[in-house]
């Protein structure tokens, strides 16, 4: 029994640092996109939450989505990248 909890351990690990570097790549994208695009600047209400989901991976969306899903947010802004991302 500790042996496949030991192997879940592992799996989640993996898992958050997949999570966590596919997250900061895909920040970084949006940052450069909003830097090439001011304009939807003011699309993003002040104040608001950005969540980062993808077309192609619902994994990562839900794993993204379920940050912020418990919290009490006043604004969420969800940024659906389109294209696929390795």
């Amino acid at each position: 029994m500790w042996y496949n909890n030991a192997c879940n351990v592992r799996e989640d690990a993996a898992m958050n640092e997949a999570f966590i570097k596919k997250t900061v790549k895909l920040s970084l994208e949006f940052d450069e996109y909003l830097v090439k695009h001011p304009q939807l600047f003011s699309a993003i209400p002040n104040g608001a939450y950005i969540v980062i989901t993808l077309s192609d991976d619902k994994k990562f969306s839900d794993e993204s989505i379920g940050l912020i899903k418990d919290r009490r947010r006043k604004t969420v802004v969800e940024a659906c990248n389109l294209v696929k991302h390795g």
